[in-house]
């Protein structure tokens, strides 16, 4: 019986070892497999930090980016109001000279050129009626109206 106590010692002490090199060789992989992730924790907390720097660069930018838009659009509003003036001045200016041309042309055309350019126009004299009346009298009076309230 000590033969077979003996023999089934070595039996259970070669499980025993058997199993000690099978949870080293877990722990190996184990440990393999937590580098492994280690490492790759490393890379996305890299990737991480230069996506964040990128998106607050980007923020940055655009932010500045806006203030210009802005800038420009109050410019080009401007330039849009000078403009404007710009153009209304031009289009009196040739209100005025279209009125000047045909004033010209009116006067050329005019059988009193000759008085008209030398100046002795004449015109006739008001009738004594009409000078001694007064601009009083000339404004219809209202008679008898009160305002409403």
């Amino acid at each position: 019986s000590s033969g077979i106590n003996a023999e089934y010692g070595e039996e259970k002490g070669g499980v025993v070892e058997d199993s000690a090199k099978q949870i080293e060789a877990e722990k190996k992989k184990t440990q393999k497999r937590g580098e492994k992730m280690n490492v790759k924790m490393t890379e996305f907390r890299k990737e991480l930090d230069l996506e964040r720097e990128l998106n607050s660069q980007l923020q940055e930018n655009q932010a500045a980016l806006r203030a210009q838009l802005s800038k420009l659009e109050t410019g080009l509003k401007q330039k849009e109001e000078l403009h404007e003036r710009e153009k209304q001045s031009l289009q009196e200016q040739i209100q005025d000279l279209m009125f000047h041309i045909q004033s010209k042309e009116a006067i050329e055309n005019s059988p009193y050129k000759g008085e008209i350019v030398d100046g002795q126009l004449q015109t006739a004299s008001p009738s004594p009626s009409s000078s001694s009346s007064s601009r009083a009298d000339q404004t219809p009076k209202k008679r008898g109206h009160k305002k409403k309230k």
